[in-house]
């Protein structure tokens, strides 16, 4: 792609500099997750996100929420009263989504068995100040009286990525330190959003 170098206007002995506009529309354009990865025909699953285990049993094996590449959002029966409901979102949406999962908070950077060193690690040295007996997970407006396990997939062109975390939501407000595990809460809580949005609209 061609790129229109900085222009120098010398004007009553003052040197100012005139960034081409096009220049910047075309490279925000050309990295835009919308047109790398949004495609209108594609089955391809871009996120996918589920909450596994705990004291409640499974209503179905299929995962809490698909987002698939043709902006298609897939949410399961957990948040719709056993059944599945699907919604189309706008490219927009489609984008900010995947700016905040893939470049925000940048999920290829998280791997689950660092992760779960690292709460280990603050464990030991007494970073937990807490009963986990007292603790109670809840999921939004969802309580939950046991732990469960977060399990996101992801998926850019070649590249895969699956990111597994135990008793997350406990952790991230016991640890607020370990940063990887901030930026995969804050993954889940805009997926969990997102599934209560679809399935709302569904009713």
């Amino acid at each position: 792609m061609y790129c229109r170098p900085f222009i120098f206007i010398r004007k009553n002995n003052c040197v100012y500099y005139v960034a081409s506009f096009i220049m910047v529309l075309l490279f925000h354009q050309a990295f835009a997750f919308g047109n790398d990865i949004m495609d209108a025909k594609s089955e391809t699953i871009v996120i996918q996100w589920t909450s596994e285990g705990g004291l409640e049993q499974p209503i179905s094996t299929l995962a809490d929420l698909t987002v698939f590449a043709d902006g298609r959002v897939m949410v399961g029966p957990r948040f719709t009263d056993g059944k599945v409901v699907e919604e189309q979102l706008s490219k927009s949406d489609f984008n900010a989504l995947c700016n905040f999962v893939f470049q925000e908070k940048d999920i290829w950077s998280i791997d689950s068995a660092a992760l779960d060193q690292e709460v280990k690690a603050a464990a030991s040295l007494g970073a937990d100040v807490r009963s986990e007996a007292n603790t109670i997970i809840q999921l939004e407006m969802e309580a939950i009286a046991d732990a469960a396990t977060t399990v996101i997939r992801t998926r850019l062109g070649e590249r895969e990525h699956l990111v597994k975390h135990y008793n997350l939501l406990a952790h991230a407000q016991r640890y607020p330190e370990i940063d990887s595990l901030q930026r995969l809460r804050a993954i889940e809580l805009r997926l969990l959003a997102l599934a209560k949005q679809v399935a709302n609209a569904a009713r």
